[in-house]
This record gives C-alpha cells, sequence and structure tokens, in this order.
C-alpha cells in the first residue's frame, strides 16, 4: 500500500506525493534527504535492514508506512488552514492508505463549508476593545449589536467596527433599553454566539471606600448580565438553535462576599488574571466565561518581562531613579491607566524626562502612551476623538 516505486540505480526509491496536502514536491529522492525527516530516516533504515536480511522485510514496511502516516498527517494538518484541495489540479499517484485518503477528504468538505459568523451582543461596550480582541481573534463577525451610555466612546468604537467588517451594527444607549426590547433584539439580531462586556467597576473597586459591591445600584449590572446570559441562552435552546452560546464578563476582583454572589448567578468561577503577564501594563482582572481557557500567560514569559518603553525619551520615576543611579533597570510595570477625567493628571500616571545634567521635567501619560501601552493599534482612540471634536 505504500506509494514506493523503484527508480534509477542512484537512487533506490522515491516517493510520489500528494501535490497539495503535503509540503513535499512530487518525485522527491531519498538520497536528496540529509536524513533529519523521520520519514527519510526510516526509509534508510529501511534499505540497510533489507539488504542484510530477507526476514526483516515485512518489519522494515510496517516501520516506512508509519513514519509515512505520522509525516503525512502532520503536512496536512500544517497546511489545513492555507490550502484548498481543487481536483483540477494534476496529481500524479494519490496514497492508497484509507486513513490518508479520509483524512484529505474531509479537508476537502471542511474547505468548501462557508465559514460561519459569530452574532455578537457587546455589553458596556466602551471603545470595543472586546470587538478588537474578536477580530484579532479571525473571528468573523455578523450582526453585532454594542451596548454603550457614553456618545464619545460609542463614537471611537462605531468609528473602527461600523463598517463592512460585520454584517450589521446597532447602537442601544443604556442596559435597561435592551433589557426592554430584549425579545425583538434576539429576533432580529440573533442567535447570539457571543455575549462580552465589562460592566461598571465602581462598586468593587478597593479605590472606593464606600463600594457597595453587588447591593448597588451600579454593582448590581454583574448579576443582571448574568440574568441575561440565562435568559438569551433559554431561548435559543427553546427555539432549537444549536449554536454554542460564549459570554465573558470582565471586571476587577470582587470581596469574598460579593464575589460568592456572582458565581452563583453566572454558575461559574472566576478567572482571574493580570495584564502585566502579557503587557507593561498592571491591570488585574476578574473574568466569568465560560470560554476555555487552557494556556493561561505565564509569569515568566517574553511578555511578562517586558518594561514599559516610552517615546522620546520619557521614562517612568522608578525607570529614572535607576538611570540617574546608574543601575540596571529592573522590569517596570504601569500601573492602570485610569479613565476619569478628574484623574487625567493624576500622580499614578505621572512620566519624566531628563533635559541636561540638571533639570528634568514632569508630564503625564498622553492618550497615545496608553494607546501603546494597552495595545491597541496607534490613533484608535486619538484619532476618532480629535475628528469629534474637531466637528
Amino acid at each position: 500500500g505504500l506509494p514506493l516505486t523503484p527508480s534509477t540505480p542512484s537512487n533506490q526509491y522515491y516517493v510520489r506525493l500528494h501535490r497539495r496536502c503535503c509540503r513535499n514536491l512530487i518525485k522527491k529522492s531519498v538520497d536528496n534527504d540529509d536524513g533529519s525527516s523521520a520519514f527519510g530516516h526510516a526509509m534508510k533504515e529501511s534499505y540497510e535492514m533489507k539488504k542484510s536480511s530477507t526476514s526483516n522485510k515485512k518489519r522494515c514496511q510496517e516501520k516506512v508506512k508509519h513514519e509515512y502516516l505520522k509525516e503525512r498527517k502532520l503536512d496536512a494538518d500544517n497546511d489545513r488552514a492555507k490550502y484548498c484541495n481543487d481536483s483540477s489540479d494534476p496529481i500524479q499517484i494519490r496514497s492508497t492508505d484509507e486513513r490518508y485518503l479520509k483524512m484529505c477528504s474531509d479537508f476537502r468538505d471542511q474547505a468548501k463549508k462557508p465559514k460561519t459568523k459569530a452574532n455578537v451582543l457587546s455589553l458596556f461596550s466602551g471603545i470595543g476593545s472586546g470587538i478588537l480582541a474578536l477580530k484579532r481573534l479571525n473571528i468573523s463577525i455578523g450582526n453585532l449589536v454594542v451596548v454603550e451610555h457614553d456618545s464619545v466612546a460609542e463614537t471611537v468604537c462605531s468609528s473602527h467596527h461600523n463598517n463592512e467588517s460585520v454584517a450589521s451594527y446597532h447602537w442601544m444607549k443604556t442596559f435597561e433599553e435592551l433589557e426592554g426590547s430584549i425579545d425583538a433584539i434576539m429576533a432580529t439580531y440573533g442567535p447570539f454566539h457571543i455575549i462580552e462586556g465589562g460592566p461598571p467597576c465602581v462598586e468593587y473597586s478597593a479605590v472606593n471606600a464606600y463600594r457597595q459591591g453587588v447591593h448597588s445600584e451600579k454593582g448590581s449590572y454583574m448579576l443582571r448580565f448574568a440574568k441575561l446570559v440565562n435568559l438569551i441562552r433559554k431561548h435559543q435552546q427553546k427555539q432549537h438553535q444549536q449554536e454554542q452560546l460564549y459570554f465573558l464578563c470582565e471586571n476587577v476582583p470582587q470581596r469574598w462576599d460579593d464575589q460568592g454572589i456572582i458565581e452563583t448567578c453566572f454558575g461559574i468561577s472566576p478567572v482571574i488574571l493580570d495584564a502585566q503577564t502579557l503587557s507593561p501594563a498592571k491591570r488585574k482582572r476578574s473574568y466569568y466565561t465560560n470560554i476555555p481557557s487552557n494556556n493561561l500567560p505565564d509569569s515568566h514569559s517574553p511578555e511578562a518581562m517586558s518594561s514599559v518603553c516610552l517615546a522620546d525619551g520619557w521614562m517612568t520615576p522608578s525607570q529614572m531613579h535607576c538611570y540617574l543611579q546608574g543601575g540596571s533597570t529592573p522590569v517596570c510595570k504601569s500601573l492602570t491607566f485610569l479613565a476619569s477625567s478628574k484623574r487625567i493628571d493624576d500622580d499614578r500616571m505621572a512620566k519624566v524626562r531628563e533635559i541636561d545634567r540638571n533639570w528634568i521635567v514632569k508630564g503625564y501619560y498622553s492618550v497615545a502612551d496608553r494607546e501603546v501601552l494597552m495595545g491597541f493599534p496607534r490613533g484608535y482612540v486619538e484619532e476618532p476623538v480629535n475628528s469629534l471634536f474637531e466637528k
């Protein structure tokens, strides 16, 4: 069953392989293989064994067949997302192994299927960072419903996402408006595949000495978020819509009593992550989600060891201190960026720059600084906001 054929006296064997599913070219000579691949090594070993003893012939063939199938599967898996089998392409010899043929057939069928676009409900969307994350994951978005009360933030969101990248875009100003018309929204823009958002954190933040958690008006949005997810899931199951519904709700870590109530509503415990394991910014957050999270960030990864790097010679105060002392600069992370306009010039967002050996000037993170440090494309916030106020 192996596609091996005797060749010229100088090349004892050669193999003709499928042109599309395999990265190997037609008529690849074993003599030209340096033995680095498992398949090439197995063929060479097989040939030597066959010369020494005819009793090893069957064992040699099984070894080559095993390595051949293993390499063909690896090649097909690697190229699955890049190539599509075209029946019009010239094919020299197809493998007669049923498993390999089945794999090629499944690959062709999968490539012909139209890609399903995800209908997304973005709650407390802000500037649309959750939507941006979905696009960076190459998730195609169909219908997009955005709920955001701040008109400036919605302007930034719509400037990037209300375009041909989504099938339709619908903005709602308040969560209460969504709750009152949820049946119509599901009928028009559903079924939903992803629900994501970050309810207000002011009633959970440790900065707020008077926080009341889930028992306050703004704190209750976490519970209402969970109830909305359960409502939409039950409605779609009742309508026999088999699409999987994924959700992600982000907020600051809560006190143990508030967390227990929220866990009961969502039916899961939160995943606690800190942005400093992925970026130069500190930002500890809890995520209530049913999205599998097996590969969590490593605190020793290159991203976790990266430091704040500001343009035009600006540094954080701690970086400047190490620089003036002549010591090595440690890993430095920026604090969470404060969104409140009253805190835009907070000293926690300070940066410094040396003009000469006698003078150091102080400034604050600009919008451009914050965009870069938080991983947004340059101009993501600055350009839409400037355009808005120029009008």
